[in-house]
């Protein structure tokens, strides 16, 4: 079996600045149909906010009243 490498496997990296607000990070998910994107910092990866992580910040919070 021949060894795989993760080049080739994505030609478009979508990716945010990591001073986004978390909303911004969710519409591109939304609009790209993915769910992952790439923090950046100076162009350069820096994290990961994923579908599951926006869902554990979310349940974390849910004691906030939506009127806030």
């Amino acid at each position: 079996m021949t060894p795989q490498t993760a080049a080739g496997l994505s030609n478009n990296i979508i990716g945010l600045n990591s001073t986004e607000m978390l909303t911004n990070a969710r519409e591109i998910m939304l609009n790209k149909n993915i769910s992952r994107v790439v923090a950046l910092k100076n162009s350069v990866p820096v994290g990961m906010v994923t579908e599951k992580s926006i869902g554990i910040f979310m349940y974390k919070k849910s004691n906030i009243p939506l009127e806030k």
